[in-house]
């Protein structure tokens, strides 16, 4: 398996910054900088990250089947912006979701606290791709991004920066629009490496 950091330090500041513009901050599902984490059992890590790829076949199915996967009722803030999920445990680690609608896709928000679902972990499970969010450099609590493309939806799935490397929430979206800012990204590159 090819490694992901060596992609990270090839690839210009640059081209990851403008990967970054494209992903809205609001979708950031960062932690306090003082987020304290605790250690989880290998099998809650891996229940966890489970429950995150059925998150994402539940919202390509449709905004009633992720609003069902989320114990949202039916009907339940219809009118509002985003509607917020049943906070999930697993042995320690809490994933609190969240479900929105943008440019009339469905989008699923996933923040994590407690324990911590390490980074190596969720890249064996995931088998996660190229890093698609750089931490910014004036960042109170820096995340690092990386893609993952399942069950119709694409994610974002951000780990901690500062040294804990625990998983700190994930973006569940329309893989469209990760495809889309990856391909700018690649194209910002190529331009930058013509003579």
């Amino acid at each position: 398996m090819r490694d992901i950091l060596a992609d990270f330090v090839r690839a210009p500041v640059k081209s990851l910054l403008i990967l970054s513009a494209l992903i809205p901050l609001a979708a950031v599902a960062a932690t306090s900088s003082s987020q304290a984490w605790s250690p989880a059992a290998s099998a809650s890590q891996l229940a966890a990250l489970d429950y995150i790829e059925r998150l994402e076949v539940a919202r390509s199915a449709g905004p009633q089947a992720a609003a069902d996967a989320l114990g949202i009722e039916n009907g339940s803030g219809a009118d509002a912006a985003s509607v917020s999920g049943i906070a999930r445990n697993f042995g320690g680690i809490e994933l609190a979701a969240e479900l929105s609608q943008q440019s009339g896709q469905t989008v699923i928000v996933v923040k994590a606290s407690g324990g911590c679902v390490e980074r190596e972990i969720a890249r064996a499970k995931l088998a996660l791709g190229r890093i698609v969010w750089a931490p910014l450099a004036d960042s109170p609590a820096p995340v690092m991004g990386y893609a993952h493309f399942q069950g119709g939806s694409a994610s974002t799935v951000f780990f901690d920066a500062t040294g804990s490397r625990c998983l700190t929430g994930v973006r569940i979206e329309d893989p469209a629009r990760l495809k889309a800012a990856i391909e700018t990204a690649g194209k910002e590159e190529a331009s930058n490496q013509l003579p």
